[in-house]
Order: structure tokens, then C-alpha cells, then sequence
């Protein structure tokens, strides 16, 4: 989840990695950067939490608590 800015080279990366590592499913999804870090720091019981948020801004003081 993350930034339209990066969401092109983050599918491009994970086709990539996808094609070289048999098994392994990536799964890349836009929504903006705020998207981004609202998912890294989501808890993972409720299934919105993803490993990687990208962003093409840094993080705001709301998102850091």
C-alpha cells in the first residue's frame, strides 16, 4: 500500500522479485502515501497491516504515534 508516486517501480520490483523467487506472491497496492503508513503501523488482527508502506513524502507527527 502506498504512494502513486512509487507504485510503478514497486510493480515493477515485485513482478521482478515474483519471476525469480518461484512460490513467492507480492502483492503491490496504491492509496497514497498516507495509505502507506496507516497500513505499516495497522494491526495485523484486523488483515489491513501490509510489511512495506511506501512513501514518497515523509512521515507527519499524526502518523508517527
Amino acid at each position: 500500500a502506498g504512494s502513486s508516486t512509487v507504485f510503478p517501480v514497486a510493480n515493477a520490483w515485485a513482478e521482478s522479485y515474483s519471476n525469480a523467487c518461484a512460490g513467492v506472491t507480492v502483492t503491490v497496492e496504491g492509496g497514497g502515501s498516507g495509505a502507506g503508513a496507516g497500513r505499516v503501523c495497522a494491526n495485523s488482527e484486523k488483515g489491513s497491516a501490509v510489511d512495506i508502506g511506501d512513501m514518497s513524502r515523509g512521515w507527519k507527527s499524526s502518523e508517527a504515534s
